[in-house]
This record gives C-alpha cells, structure tokens and sequence, in this order.
C-alpha cells in the first residue's frame, strides 16, 4: 500500500491527522441523539425455530429430532414452545442462541461505561480516543442542568475551558504532546459510539437492570432504544424486555443498590411501583419517564401493563409458519 492509498484509507477510517480541526462543542439535553441500529445478523435467521429446537432436546428419543418436530408441530405449538422459553417455563438455555449486533451512538461515555458492565454473553467494541483528535465532539448535558440556565451556564463554562486546554494540547505538536496525552482532559459526558454484540439472555439481563429509571437518563434510554429497535425484527423476543421491577411487581431500587444504604441511596424510586422505602439523597428519580417518551417517540409500557404476547406473535407469525429445511 503506497503513501497515497494508505492517507485514502486514514480518511475513510478516520485515523488521518486534520490540520484544520475546529474547537466547536454542541451541547446535546441528556439522550436526545441516541440512536441505536441493529447491524446483524443478516440476513435474518429464524431464531424461534432455533429456540424451539434447543427447547425440545430433553424430550423423546434418539431419532426424534427437533427439526422434524418443528416441521411436524402447528405454527399454534410452535410459538406456545417459544412462548414457554421466555416466560421461563423451560430451560433457560434456548435464551443464549439468538444473537444480535448493535451499534450505538450519541449517549455519554458515563452511559456508556454502565451498559460496558454486561460481562457473559456479550462483547463490546468502542469508539477510541488515543488515536483520534476529538477537539469538537458533542458533550451531554443531564437533563437537569439543561433545563436550569444558571446550572448550564456553569456547565458549559467548565466543559469549554476543559476542551481549551484540550484544544491547545493536539494543536502544539512537536512531538510534545499527543492525543494519548490530550484525552486525560475529554469529560465524562464526551458522546461516545460503540458496538454490541449479545445473545438473547444476556440482552435481556441488562434490560432487566437498566431499563429502570433509577438508572441514568442516557442510560435508560440506551436499554429502552435497543428494546424499540429489536421490535422491528424480532417483536416477541422484544416485548419479553421489561424492567426487573416488573416481573418482581415491586420496586426493587433499594434491592438492587442496598450497599448504596450506607448513606442512602441517591435518588427516589421513579414510582413505576412503590417504593417501601424511600431514603435518598435527592428527592427525584435518576431518569424521567416522559424525556424518555420524548427520546424513543413513542409510549414506556406501564409497570402493571401486562405483556401483549398474542399481539406480538401475530407479527411474528411468518417465522412460526416458517418450516425449517
């Protein structure tokens, strides 16, 4: 690879050098950009027909493969084996089969740096800052301060005098200083863009725990988006994400947090279920429901809303008619 194809290739990849980089910051309110795109599989694999397979193992004899039972079984018995796996009637191992690509832009890194705690069954790539300049990335502002203008005004103050120094570092050159040097500066609420690739068990783990608005608001609205986003595919698997509390009928935040009692926790339960007991440190919830609303363009199912199963696998049903060859 010549000198000249090798700068085409920085370019396209974005590692190239810019002379010209700019020192601009737009301030983004909380997870208004977050986008998420389900990248892969495609194309798209029948993933209930796997599911009812692993399902059905234990059952019958030698020769009585789940193959020829999916193919035998009604698209009725089908979907009721599927059905079964994920209301946790079955063995859970038919939850690992499906697995799915997700990239994600536009939260922050702090947003980031929770979701990046999903350990087994997943596996995360990110969007680095030792080798790229980053003097005019976006940074998030918690919804809180951008609606007070006294607080954003601080904000924003601090974050500019931050991406100055910043700014000076990457520009002095030399040999002097580097981006390595230079992202030590870059704040937590920096936007960041990652890669997600999980299995079905694992996803719905993490959405048990962060789709919960006692969780940070970009944060939320991460869990919510990759729920919203499988739905186009995947609508069944899709509406089984809910929120911990949900399937406990009870708030389950100073459960979930109950070292954070020491000083109690930070923030009031989101009233998504009562709360028994409501010491905190600050009399809200970490994330509010109607910005996430706003955030997603549609409606957050109501705690005690029962899952719409039927509703669900008649826009899956293709995949339940769907013989395996």
């Amino acid at each position: 690879m010549d000198r000249q194809e090798l700068n085409r290739v920085r370019e396209l990849m974005g590692t190239k050098p810019h002379a010209d980089v700019n020192n601009c910051t737009h301030f983004v309110r909380g997870g208004e950009d977050v986008k998420v795109r389900m990248i892969g599989p495609h194309p798209l694999p029948n993933f209930y027909a796997g599911m009812f397979v692993m399902a059905v193992q234990t059952w019958g004899g030698v020769g009585d493969t789940g193959h020829d039972k999916w193919n035998r079984a009604s698209p009725y018995i089908r979907k009721q084996v599927v059905l079964a796996i994920l209301q946790r009637k079955a063995l859970p191992l038919a939850l690992e089969y499906p697995q799915f690509l997700f990239e994600i832009n536009g939260c922050s890194r702090s947003a980031f740096d929770q979701i990046a705690r999903v350990r087994v069954g997943a596996t995360i790539s990110s969007m680095g800052v030792r080798d790229n300049a980053h003097p005019n990335i976006p940074v998030i502002v918690p919804p809180r301060v951008y609606d007070s203008p006294t607080a954003r005004e601080d904000f924003e103050e601090g974050v500019l005098a931050t991406k100055r120094a910043y700014f000076k570092l990457i520009a002095a050159g030399g040999g002097r200083q580097s981006w390595q040097d230079a992202r030590a500066l870059l704040p937590m609420g920096m936007a960041h863009r990652f890669c997600l690739n999980i299995n079905y068990a694992s996803l719905a783990n993490l959405c048990s725990n962060r789709l919960k608005f006692c969780e940070q608001y970009d944060t939320v609205t991460v869990a919510w988006k990759l729920r919203q986003e499988l739905m186009r595919y995947y609508p069944t698997l899709a509406v089984a994400l809910r929120p911990g509390c949900d399937f406990a009928k009870r708030c389950t935040y100073h459960e979930a947090y109950s070292l954070s009692e020491a000083f109690g926790c930070l923030f009031q339960g989101c009233g998504r279920w009562p709360d028994p007991d409501p010491n905190s440190e600050f009399n809200w919830s970490a994330a509010d429901r109607k910005d996430i609303e706003s955030w997603l363009g549609g409606r957050v199912p109501d705690g005690d809303e029962p899952i719409h199963w039927h509703e669900a696998a008649l826009s899956d049903r293709h995949w339940f008619e769907e013989s395996i060859p």
